[in-house]
């Protein structure tokens, strides 16, 4: 990941709207969305129900996903969040995510 239009040595830390803060807040925002019950799209259009299923499964494993890279990048020495304390900030894991959206 990397802040558009910054020099490539720049820390994503640096950038006022990337804060440890905002993207703290911005994680916990998002595990309150995926743990309402109808977080994730029923994909009603889809008749198979295999297909719904998979389709379901493919959309959870991608948010997962996605979560833990940004969980990761708070790590990431060349980021700038680690001296700030990184992902011990952040109060759900990517296996916490992962659990609630029933990612094996």
């Amino acid at each position: 990941l990397s802040v558009a239009g910054a020099a490539p040595s720049a820390q994503l830390a640096a950038d006022p709207a990337l804060s440890l803060g905002l993207v703290c807040e911005a994680l916990r925002r998002f595990f309150v969305a995926v743990s309402s019950p109808d977080a994730l799209p029923e994909f009603g259009g889809i008749q198979s129900p295999r297909l719904r299923g998979d389709a379901v499964s493919r959309v959870a494993s991608l948010l997962v996903a996605a979560y833990e890279q940004v969980y990761c990048l708070l790590d990431d020495p060349t980021a700038g969040y680690a001296e700030q304390g990184g992902s011990s900030t952040v109060k759900h894991s990517p296996a916490q995510v992962r659990t609630i959206l029933g990612v094996v």
